[in-house]
Parts: C-alpha cells; structure tokens; sequence
C-alpha cells in the first residue's frame, strides 16, 4: 500500500471563544493517514513534525505567514518515506497536533494568546503571551518555594482571572489604564514581577526557582475556572484566618461559587495573626478618636461595622486607616494594639490554605473545587513549548519523549432512529430521524479538533441498536451521547431531558453535563435528569447518556427543532457538554 502523500500545506487564525484559544493554525492535507512525531529547536526557535509514513513529490515546499508567532512553515522529503515538517517561530510557545479524518489532514495548532500588561515597574504598557505574563504574577504573588499541586492552583486562579478580563474575549480590561488587559498593581488587578527583577531578587536560584513556577503554569496550560459557559470571578488573597469570606460581605455582590467556606489550612501562613500597635497619638490621627468598638460582623467574623467615639466606620474603612492585615479583628487591647487573623480580602481562594491542602496531599482540582465550590475547569489541552531538541539541523531522527501525536479521547455520537425508522413525527410533519442527525453533525463539527469524534450514522439509513453499541465499544470510546426528540399524545407535554443508566455514576456524571448545557441553550422546561434501562445506555462499556433534547409533538417544540440555527445551537451546546464532562474526569 503506497504511502500516504502530502499534497499541501495552508496556514490560518483559529480562535475558540467557548475555550477561550487564540491560536496559529497549520493544516497539512494529505491523501491518507499516517502517524507522526514531534520535537522543538532554538537558536532560532522552530517547531519540527515527522510524518512516517509519508512522501512529497514537490522539492521543497515554503510558506510564507509572518503572523506574529509563525513566521514559515518548510516542508520536504526526507530519507524513509518520511517527510518534515518546520513551523518557524518569533519564540517557543505550546501547541497541539490532531489528525482529521474525511479528508486527511494534520492540524497543528499554536498558541498565540497575548496580554497586554500595564507595567508599573517600567511605566508602560507591554504585550506578553499569557503563559510568560503567569509566571511573573506566581513570582509576586505566592512564594516559589510553594508545593506544586498550590502553585498549580494559584496558576489556574491566575489565568482564570485574566482570561475573564481579556479585551480579545470582550473583557472589560483594566479600568485604570487605557489600552491594558491588566495592570501590575496587585491592589487592583495582579501583581506581577519582571524577568529582570527576579534575577536581581534571586540571583543564583533564578533558574531553579523560574522552573518550579514555569511547570505550574505548563502543566495547567488552558485550564481555567468555569461557572456556566465563563470563567469565573476567581479571585483570591493570601490567609483567611479560619474562613473565607462570601463576595457579598465584601464587596456586595453575591456570586453562587464565592461564599464563605472554613479553612483551618492557612494557620500555616506566617500572617495568620497580627498584630498592629499604635500610639494614642497615632490613633488619634488615623481615627479622630482613641478607642473604636467592633459592633457588627460578618458571617465569617470580619467586621462589618466600627463605632469610633460615636461615628461608624465599615470594617474596610477601618482596615485602611489603621493599615490593618484584614478585617477579621481578634483583639484590641493596650493603647491600641488591634490583633487581626488573616491578610487580605478573605474571598476567594487562600493562597496559604491552598499551600495547607497540598502538604496534605490534595490535587489543584480538589483545592480549586473546594474555594469556588460549583464551578468546573476547562479548557482545551496543549503541549509546552518549552525547548526539548538539541539547537542546529542535526536532530537524530528518534521520537521526541512524548512520542506520537498526543491521542484524543474517543467519543461515539448517536443520531437516534434512521432509515425506516422515523421516530417521533410532529404535527407538521418533521421527522425525528432528521432533527437527530442535523443535530449529531453540528455537535461533531462543534468537537473536531477536540476529540475524536464517531457517528453512528452519517445519513438517512436503518441502523440496528446493536451496531451502535458495537461501534462505541470496538472503537474504546469514553463516552456515548444518543441524541433524540421526544414525543408525546399530549401536544402540551414540554421539555428537555437526559437519562443515563441506573447506577452509573461516570453516566449521571455525563447526563447531568448534557442536561445542563441544552438548557442553558434553549431555556425550556427542566425534566430533570433520570435513569432508564435503555439498550444503548444498557450495552455499552463506556459512560452513556441519552438525551430528549424537546418534544416535536409540541408545536411550538416542533418549529424550534426545524429550525437550522436552533439545530445548530443544540450541536454546540452539546458538544460543549461532551468537553464539560471530559474535563471533569480527566
């Protein structure tokens, strides 16, 4: 069988606003599949694809691009039915690479999101890509030395509460400086330290210390912290003294994943307690007055309202002028010697209770579930792009240490009914079968480049349970999502539902994922999530759900699911569940 041949290579912008991606993609068209390995260079930085096997007729096939990150990309034959292909870059930066399947094609993808940071170090404004950025917010705002699994954490809080501010997403910026994303005042936005100043602070351990803060950020690469289809507000401080605080307290909002949990976890920190001594007369000066009386506090201890000598004080007015840690106020005693638990805000994630958790063995996933309970991660996997290959042309031909092309989980969509089978019909006529399959495509276009992604049937034809189950389980796949139209005698009868099969814990998982992103999209009436003992939940290995995305019996329903863009909205809201899920179990 003659080796699959390159036909061409085109480049592009991708950009996934449900993930948040910014990337340069590249597709390699081929005339069949075929497996391929990877490695990076430096000096100058390049991007290197082996693709074996395989050949190319054409020399030594250039494109130009010059889009900012990718500047070429060179492709030729090499020795072995082997063909290479260089992507060359301004600097090293993460990627994926997936194979499609109708027609052949690799697609790689990398990253080019930028920040712009307003830099008060420099006074000026500077584009830096997001992971660089990320590094310098870590270096200010936890200390190095922190376990890896709180530096992971504080490194998805730190690109959550970027990404949400972000003016290529339609985030509202920085309200301060004109032109940036975020600034480098920790009282405002985040703090952040320069390359420059790190190596005058740390000197010899520079590149020790870089690395361990590097390796949170690329080992979360993407990842982000998600309350419905956003990230969320995740913001964070550095002690709580005991317990967080709700949003509410503090600043008046209430937000579902900000209230207040307990954390006896930060009596680690080093400002646990503190405690600040003033004169009479400094007193006098800060409050017109020499003694106050804590008359209100919040629900979790802060004070919410001072009496200073008959005039009130909020608990944040208070901490400002006396320079208090925090507003959880333990003591006042002596001349005025104000005894506070905690440093900072208190909502959000604490940073030294996440340093508490991860000495006691618990994942960033668990620490981040823990301080924004309710929320999920997401966000699509890349490669580092840190250096892995020796500089210059020589490269040995052997597989880079992550080998092949990472493979995608496998996911099998089921367009319900088909053929002779029309399913539900509605009062106008429209078959289920159609509004099925319309649906199923969109979601497997919605997840191309994400997954590898199965349908059952691809057009108008009979197909037996058992073959839909059979692909599912020769195919390995990690999930099975079924999608149908419900039907009922009566016409009133509404609605969205989702089942999964009784016990299956991983399925309930999916079907509630499923569930929750179609009414989030079609805002109908909740049926809720149920269990059922149907075949193609019942025979397959994997996770299964089914999902009764409306009812076409219901003439309002009906015109709703023959329209094309709702069929599409359906696609995508279900695709968006497919990624909700695997980020959840991954």
């Amino acid at each position: 069988m003659p080796a699959p041949e390159v036909t061409g290579v085109r480049h592009g912008l991708y950009r996934d606003d449900a993930n948040l991606l910014l990337a340069s993609r590249v597709v390699v068209d081929m005339t069949g599949l075929t497996d391929w390995t990877w490695f990076t260079l430096t000096s100058p930085d390049r991007l290197v694809f082996d693709l074996s096997p395989a050949v190319f007729g054409g020399g030594v096939g250039h494109l130009p691009v010059g889009d900012g990150l990718v500047r070429a990309v060179r492709w030729a034959a090499h020795p072995g039915e082997r063909v290479r292909v260089v992507l060359d870059l301004t600097r090293p930066a993460a990627h994926r690479s997936f194979r499609l399947v109708d027609p052949p094609r690799l697609v790689i993808d990398v990253d080019r999101l930028e920040v712009t940071l307003y830099s008060h170090e420099r006074a000026r404004l500077e584009v830096l890509p997001l992971d660089e950025y990320l590094i310098g917010v870590l270096a200010a705002e936890v200390p190095p030395t922190f376990q890896a699994e709180a530096l992971r954490a504080q490194a998805v809080a730190a690109r959550t509460y970027t990404l949400r501010r972000l003016r290529t997403f339609g985030g509202r910026g920085c309200s301060v400086h004109p032109g940036a994303d975020v600034c480098s005042d920790p009282a405002h936005c985040q703090g952040y330290s320069s390359p420059e100043r790190l190596r005058d602070s740390w000197r010899e351990d520079y590149d020790a210390l870089r690395g361990r803060l590097a390796a949170a950020v690329s080992d979360t690469h993407n990842l982000f912290v998600a309350y419905g289809p956003r990230p969320a507000e995740a913001v964070y401080h550095s002690t709580c003294g005991g317990h967080t605080a709700s949003s509410a307290e503090v600043w008046g909002q209430s937000l579902p994943y900000l209230e207040g949990v307990p954390c006896e976890y930060c009596r680690i920190s080093p400002g646990y307690r503190e405690t600040r001594r003033l004169s009479l007369a400094e007193a006098r000066r800060r409050l017109m007055a020499e003694f106050f009386a804590v008359k209100e506090t919040t629900a979790s201890g802060r004070t919410r309202r001072a009496e200073v000598a008959g005039c009130s004080f909020t608990g944040s007015e208070l901490r400002d002028r006396l320079g208090l840690a925090s507003t959880l106020i333990e003591s006042v005693s002596g001349d005025l010697a104000v005894t506070t638990r905690g440093s900072g805000h208190g909502v959000g994630l604490c940073q030294w209770g996440a340093e508490g958790q991860a000495r006691l063995g618990r994942s960033y996933r668990e620490i981040l579930r823990y301080y924004y309970p309710g929320t999920d991660l997401r966000g699509v996997r890349f490669v580092s792009g840190a250096g892995g290959g020796a500089p210059g042309p020589g490269k040995p031909d052997s597989p880079s240490p992550e080998g092949p092309g990472e493979p995608q989980p496998v996911v099998v969509i089921d367009p319900g009914h088909g053929g002779v089978d029309p399913g539900a019909v509605g009062p106008r006529g429209t078959y289920e079968k159609d509004v099925n399959l319309a649906v199923s495509l969109a979601a497997a276009e919605a997840l191309t480049g994400r997954v590898e992604v199965h349908l059952t049937r691809r057009e108008d034809e009979t197909v037996s349970l058992r073959r839909r189950t059979d692909l599912a389980n020769e195919k390995k796949a990690v999930l099975f999502l079924s999608v149908h139209a419900n039907g009922s005698v009566r016409p009133e009868a509404g609605g969205t539902e989702t089942y999964h099969f009784p016990g299956s814990r991983l399925g309930g998982l999916l079907a509630r994922a499923v569930q929750r992103r179609l009414l989030e999209a079609l805002r109908r009436r909740d049926r809720g999530v149920k269990e059922a003992d149907f075949f193609v939940l019942r025979e397959t290995i994997c996770p299964a759900a089914l999902a009764e995305v409306l009812f076409l019996t219901n003439p309002e329903e009906e015109a709703l699911l023959r329209d094309p863009r709702v069929q599409g909205k359906v696609g995508r809201a279900l695709a968006a569940a497919v990624l909700d899920y695997l980020a959840e179990v991954r």
